[in-house]
């Protein structure tokens, strides 16, 4: 983490990476652990609910995951200090779709990238096309070890 940042923008992905079997899923683990220790503020912003139960959903109709295991994952991330911000519609459209148009991202990656932005804060993901385009911006992403594969 950046000396000047105690604030740590986190996307889906690192989240749900606890969820399936991934590479990097102790990586996460380990940098949980760290941000609590350390004290770092977490935040997402508010459609970051909607792609972990999206993405829990959809791994339940794959049977990747069940309805059980569902449950008990999110029971596990529930106690998690992440901030939950949400953006006016006017902010969507006045900074996050350009932003998007700027990096190529969806607007769902670009969301994060906003908040980033506006919080002065690092980027956590595992996804590399927004870790990209968050280097592109200026914001640092964290923790390089391993978000580098």
């Amino acid at each position: 983490m950046s000396p000047a940042s105690k604030s740590l923008v986190i996307d889906s992905s690192c989240i749900l990476s606890l969820a399936f079997p991934e590479p990097n899923s102790q990586a996460v683990r380990e940098v949980l652990r760290q941000l609590e220790r350390e004290g770092v503020r977490m935040a997402a912003p508010s459609l970051w609910a909607y792609e972990v139960a999206s993405v829990l959903r959809t791994g339940e109709r794959r049977g990747r995951i069940d309805p059980a295991l569902t449950a008990s994952f999110l029971k596990g991330i529930a106690g998690l200090p992440i901030e939950i911000i949400h953006f006016p519609p006017e902010r969507i459209f006045g900074h996050v779709l350009p932003l998007s148009r700027e990096h190529n991202l969806t607007g769902y990656d670009a969301a994060y990238l906003q908040l980033a932005l506006n919080e002065g804060a690092d980027l956590a993901t595992l996804d590399a096309e927004l870790r990209t385009a968050a280097t592109g911006a200026g914001v640092r992403v964290w923790p390089r070890s391993f978000l580098s594969g």
